[in-house]
């Protein structure tokens, strides 16, 4: 059942449904058929566009496929999960499958959790417990990684880690639910990189440390400036982005709710 903010909001949807760009989804198509169009085109002209210039732009094309995830997981552009899962699966940002993302994105919006180190997953904090425990090096990396340099330098390193750590830890726990997406990714992250090995003479190391950890680096950005603490001087400012989103996540939902009421 479709949840609407007021009477107005259901009667802009429902104006919005009935246009060619709610029903066919151009924008995002475009978005898809850009994003792979321009990554292969980089990749098949490397030997032109030589090693540094080669990184840089699969890189920045890497952040703008991790951005389409999110644009997928939240039912655009169509309403199968299957089928955008599948748009997703090629591996060119590297280091997560598409599904692990979707499903730890779905649990960061459980609203009650938003920001709890240890129930929400995109969480920048560490509870007090993990901060008691941390030594010296380790509190000072926490540190570092909450500034704007540090979230670009050693935030994809966190994020690995604590993936790989998530990852290990499910299987420990008898939980293998997520092992066929990681078999699946790493059999596709392996074809793909020998083919830009041999057929675009990209090495393995430019692709996996500078275009996957470089995709990273810069999606770090975004992450950045929508999950900075609010100091006392912008408790105002904060309340009010914080209302926005929640408002944002209501009108995605009633979106999502009206789509699949049609």
């Amino acid at each position: 059942m479709a949840i609407y903010l007021d009477d107005t909001q259901r009667k802009a949807l429902a104006h919005q449904a009935a246009s060619w760009t709610w029903r066919t989804q151009w924008p995002t198509w475009l978005l898809i058929v850009t994003i792979y169009g321009g990554w292969f085109g980089v990749a098949t002209h490397a030997r032109t566009l030589g090693l540094p210039l080669t990184t840089a732009l699969l890189a920045l094309f890497g952040t703008w496929y991790m951005s389409l995830h999110h644009e997928l997981l939240h039912g655009h552009p169509t309403r199968s999960p299957l089928l955008n899962a599948l748009l997703e699966f090629a591996p060119l940002a590297v280091w997560f499958p598409y599904g692990v993302y979707r499903d730890s994105h779905l649990q960061h919006h459980d609203d009650p959790h938003l920001t709890r180190p240890e129930r929400d997953p995109e969480s920048y904090f560490v509870s007090q417990r993990v901060w008691q425990r941390a030594g010296l090096a380790i509190r000072t990396l926490l540190t570092f990684r909450n500034t704007f340099v540090g979230r670009l330098l050693v935030g994809p390193a966190f994020a690995i880690a604590a993936t790989g750590v998530d990852a290990l830890g499910k299987i420990k726990r008898g939980d293998w639910r997520d092992v066929p997406m990681w078999l699946a990714h790493l059999a596709a992250l392996a074809a793909l990189t020998v083919w830009l090995q041999r057929a675009c003479s990209i090495p393995a190391w430019v692709f996996i440390v500078g275009a996957g950890y470089g995709s990273l680096s810069l999606g770090s950005i975004r992450s950045f400036q929508e999950h900075r603490a609010a100091h006392a001087h912008d408790l105002h400012s904060a309340r009010r982005g914080h209302n926005l989103a929640r408002i944002s996540s209501l009108v995605w939902r009633a979106k999502s709710a009206f789509r699949d009421a049609e």
